[in-house]
């Protein structure tokens, strides 16, 4: 015979299980945004370059908004363009600070882990991913190359070692999955991590620094007959610079 009631609790149950766990998740979607601090501009973003990678890295996966992908962590020309660009269309005024409407929508909606792939080596074509891997072990001090390629070389291999090393996980040099959650929870932690990479020297003159430049090429990689455009960009040092 047929137990109806038995197999409504039952069901029931279910129910309250599948609602529950979509609460939880939901909740805690929306509590653990990236970006947390507002009025973030040009003018002001120092000591929230972690902060400013994570807009950057957003901002990257919407190529309408920001075509140029750069994520360096430096708020330059580009970022704020590109949050002008998101702006205006959600209907803001285009100021190109992280205002508190900007980052409602940005949490609300655009508040993803850049690393979705699993990252098997040479052969990987993620451009996007591989860059965002190696601008965030770049700031992080484990990237070697002067420039961020979108290409899973040795490079890029030797570099996630280091990190894997440095976390306690396998040293395998690919994007597994351990590997990837870890790299999601250092994503959305970069508020509160500050940038590995050399500040101006206190114990040099005023006029001295350790100054660096990069140079960018959009699109990466390139087709033949293919329009190239190169963009610059520099960290520490002291401004105004002057370079073409």
């Amino acid at each position: 015979m047929f137990n109806y009631s038995n197999h409504s609790k039952k069901y029931y149950v279910y129910i309250f299980i599948v609602l529950f766990f979509g609460v939880c998740i939901y909740s805690v979607s929306a509590d653990t945004c990236v970006l947390q601090t507002t009025n973030l501009s040009k003018s002001n973003y120092k000591g929230h370059e972690g902060e400013v990678l994570a807009l950057q890295m957003i901002l990257s996966q919407l190529p309408e908004i920001y075509p140029d992908g750069i994520m360096s962590g430096i708020f330059g020309n580009l970022t704020e363009n590109a949050l002008k660009k998101l702006q205006s269309d959600n209907g803001l005024n285009p100021t190109g600070i992280l205002d508190t409407d900007t980052l409602d929508i940005l949490c609300s909606y655009y508040n993803n882990c850049p690393f979705q792939t699993l990252l098997l080596g040479k052969d990987s074509t993620e451009t996007y991913e591989i860059q965002a891997l190696q601008s965030l072990l770049d700031f992080l001090g484990y990237y070697t190359y002067p420039s961020i390629t979108g290409n899973f070389g040795s490079v890029t291999e030797k570099s996630l070692k280091s990190y894997q090393s440095a976390n306690n996980l396998y040293p395998t040099g690919l994007v597994d999955y351990d590997t990837q959650t870890h790299l999601c929870n250092t994503f959305f932690n970069l508020s509160t991590i500050k940038t590995t990479k050399p500040t101006t020297p206190t114990s040099k003159p005023s006029t001295q620094s350790n100054f660096k430049v990069s140079c960018y090429a959009s699109p990466n990689p390139v087709k033949i007959n293919t329009n190239v455009t190169f963009y610059a960009s520099v960290s520490n040092g002291v401004p105004p610079y002057s370079y073409e």
